[in-house]
């Protein structure tokens, strides 16, 4: 098995090539903060999968220099937010201006709940296998879509729709065709 670092390293790099389909010609900020053992695991991978991209210390630095640092980016480029809790910047959403202005957002929020005998299970679950997620997620999808009821069971407990869902949400990893996202040319 790979050691940590490796392992984050690994992943990060699969999901900015093949999710993200970005690529070195295109800008990219890493916005981090290093609070906790997980936020600066990822600072580290993220920096170098990204051997080009501008780190910002989020916590050294004022609101207005990390919002300008992203306002500088380019349609197409790359916004890497690594947050333990949230970022809070005065009148600026960062991931709605973000997407607004057709930059790619990657965020990991929240890391301040993660424990440390979980970093481990949240770096594998950062692994990106698109042939498994592609397919399998449409056939879920696709199941859902037509199911004329839905029963989910958890610890012995039961929660039952006796109706059609509304159509689902697909939330795979593939962004192509998103207007934030470059189409890959075959």
């Amino acid at each position: 098995m790979l050691p940590i670092a490796a392992l984050a390293s690994r992943n990060v790099s699969d999901t900015l090539t093949i999710a993200m389909e970005h690529t070195r010609e295109r800008a990219a900020v890493v916005v981090a903060d290093e609070r906790t053992e997980l936020s600066r695991l990822l600072v580290r991978a993220y920096a170098e999968c990204l051997p080009g991209a501008r780190v910002l210390a989020f916590d050294e630095l004022k609101p207005e220099v990390v919002r300008a640092a992203l306002e500088e980016l380019g349609e197409k480029a790359l916004a890497v937010l690594i947050q333990s809790s949230v970022f809070r910047i005065p009148e600026f959403r960062i991931r709605v201006e973000l997407y607004r202005r057709n930059i790619k957002v990657v965020e990991h929020s929240n890391l301040e709940r993660i424990e440390a005998h979980e970093i481990e299970h949240y770096v594998a679950a950062l692994a990106y296998d698109p042939a498994y997620y592609r397919e399998v997620g449409h056939a879920l999808k696709a199941r859902m879509d037509v199911a004329s009821s839905a029963r989910i069971e958890s610890d012995g407990e039961f929660l039952h729709f006796d109706c059609p869902l509304e159509p689902a949400k697909l939330n795979i990893g593939h962004f192509a065709g998103l207007k934030n996202m470059a189409l890959r040319h075959v």
